[in-house]
């Protein structure tokens, strides 16, 4: 049976790790450029609105909206799935810290679960000793489901007026 090395593993680990953090990234570039040709589209049928094609330019833009809100809500949902996976790998990358083959290497994770702990390791404490531990970051998942969020209150927002204002004459 062949012998594996703990620490290249480990390595391969984290740099499949820090790529899937990448293509999180890419994800959010991706979904704000999509929602930025929503918005100009919009802005470009509005431009030249009459009201002789009126009937036109409300389906169009009615349509751009709800593209918008599901692109959204699809993104919301992607960056949630990154977040779990990542999530997993943190944790994983957690454990393999402790394998034998470690010893006197930096256990890098567990020094940063001292200034942000994961989720998981507040639950089993007394409540005296969730006290002393610093306080869990908001996390860069929730930061960055806020813009999906913002877009989608926006697109709902527009949606409302725009079919008020419209439909209202």
């Amino acid at each position: 049976m062949e012998q594996f090395n703990t620490f290249e593993e480990y390595k391969l680990f984290i740099e499949d790790t820090a790529k899937m953090s990448d293509r999180r990234q890419l994800l959010t570039s991706t979904y704000i450029t999509a929602n930025a040709i929503i918005l100009a589209s919009i802005a470009f049928i509005l431009k030249d609105y009459k009201p002789d094609i009126q009937f036109i330019s409300i389906i169009l833009v009615t349509s751009l909206l709800v593209a918008g809100i599901s692109i959204s809500f699809l993104w919301v949902t992607l960056i949630l799935n990154y977040k779990k996976l990542i999530k997993l790998r943190m944790k994983t990358l957690r454990e393999m810290e402790d394998k034998p083959g470690m010893e006197g290497s930096i256990r890098m994770y567990h020094i940063e679960d001292a200034l942000y702990p994961p989720d998981d390791t507040k639950k089993d404490e007394p409540p005296e000793k969730q006290q002393e531990t610093p306080k869990k970051s908001s996390g860069f998942s929730v930061q960055e489901s806020m813009l999906p969020k913002l877009f989608i209150g926006l697109y709902v927002l527009f949606l409302f007026i725009f079919l008020y204002i419209n439909l209202k004459t």
